[in-house]
């Protein structure tokens, strides 16, 4: 918000007066304040001339949220970066225990393509699951802490779905690696071993 409004407001809590709100010339504050200080002193002499400018009482009133800001987005990275190994992990471990199918299959025929979707397909279906059963209880909770605000903005499915759609992106990726890496491999390496 640009500097141009300010908030005069009386330090005397019993004062008639209150507080009054002035809108001035963006980039005029030099000029402006020692005419306002003048005037205000005119015409009530025996209240103290305080001022503060608007857009320093909105930053104060949201530092709360600014500094929350910080620590939640320190903790979804960090959340982000903890499921991805874990979900790195999980795919390592299913094409373990698929070795000598994914071998029958190359030398079947299947193609790279086809063995990457095999392997992708069960851990994208979980994390879809996970999702589906999730975005209502976010949807709720985030309409509800926005409630708790005068100035708001509404939070509507098509952030949800957004959202979902990056999830399974990371997932996809995560996953994509071991899966491309276990699609090129000899098939006769996973028949041999027993």
């Amino acid at each position: 918000m640009p500097r141009n409004f300010f908030d005069l407001k009386s330090d005397q809590a019993d004062s008639k007066y209150g507080q009054l709100l002035i809108k001035i010339k963006p980039n005029s504050e030099a000029s402006s304040l020692p005419y306002i200080e003048k005037t205000f002193k005119k015409l009530f002499p025996l209240t103290p001339y305080t001022y503060q400018f608007y857009n320093e009482i909105n930053l104060q009133n949201y530092e709360k949220e600014s500094k929350w800001k910080k620590v939640i987005l320190l903790a979804a990275v960090l959340t982000i970066f903890i499921a991805g190994l874990g979900l790195f992990g999980l795919s390592i471990l299913m094409a373990e225990k698929r070795f000598k199918e994914i071998g029958i299959r190359k030398v079947l025929g299947a193609s790279v393509n086809i063995i990457v979707f095999t392997l992708s397909k069960d851990l994208l279906f979980l994390i879809s699951v996970a999702m589906v059963i999730a975005m209502p209880f976010a949807y709720y909770a985030s309409n509800r802490w926005l409630e708790t605000y005068p100035y708001r903005t509404d939070v509507g499915p098509l952030t949800f779905v957004e959202a979902g759609l990056l999830v399974l992106t990371i997932a996809l990726i995560t996953t994509s690696y071991q899966s491309i890496k276990t699609a090129l491999m000899n098939p006769v390496d996973a028949l041999k071993t027993d």
